[in-house]
């Protein structure tokens, strides 16, 4: 490392080197940032060592940008890591929903034969599963039904946003409009709240 060995820096003297921008400092916290993704993604099929460069060289402007969101409640590096990870793992569950349009989604989880063949096998909660399809077909609006099945179906909520044009909280806001819709169809129908929540989030 040129310069400056990331073990030696203090908290303060991180936020110093990268408020002077001093490229010793930025470097030590790329190659830092590099290791731990290394560490924490690198098993990752989908995650190549350039990919792990790039991500590291993203969370490092990532980090610049929060600075002074950051407290000094946990060490600088923790926290870093922390916006490093969360940045590429959203990468990569982006890139691989890429390919996979929303009407695709939508379409599989109306259909998905396995889950049908297992919500018959058990009973109560196939009839659960029959009750949530009956109530995303009759009491959510078109919008609220591509982003629920899609949610249901496994699509973060980022890649929604970006497929449907619009904000994230504009997609978080219809998820939380539908799943009350959601919950008061299945409630009526005589199951608690629990019960619809774990339905919910187990799909």
């Amino acid at each position: 490392m040129s310069g400056v060995e990331a073990s030696d820096l203090s908290n303060e003297a991180w936020l110093a080197g990268l408020r002077a921008r001093d490229a010793d400092v930025l470097d030590a916290l790329r190659e830092r940032i590099c290791l731990g993704l290394q560490s924490s993604l690198g098993h990752r099929a989908e995650a190549g060592e350039a990919d792990l460069d790039d991500f590291a060289q993203e969370a490092v402007l990532r980090v610049m940008d929060k600075l002074d969101s950051y407290r000094s409640e946990a060490r600088f590096t923790t926290w870093a890591m922390a916006l490093a990870v969360r940045l590429s793992l959203t990468k990569l569950r982006r890139r691989s929903r890429k390919d996979v349009s929303l009407d695709a989604s939508v379409a599989a989880s109306l259909t998905d034969e396995s889950g049908a063949t297992e919500a018959a096998t058990h009973g109560a909660r196939g009839e659960m599963f029959n009750l949530l399809r009956q109530g995303v077909a009759q009491a959510l609006t078109e919008r609220q039904r591509q982003v629920i099945l899609a949610e249901l179906d496994g699509v973060p909520q980022v890649v929604l946003a970006e497929q449907l044009q619009v904000s994230p909280g504009a997609v978080y806001k219809t998820s939380h409009d539908a799943r009350k819709k959601l919950k008061a169809f299945l409630s009526d129908a005589g199951y608690d709240s629990d019960t619809v929540g774990e339905l919910l989030d187990a799909r």
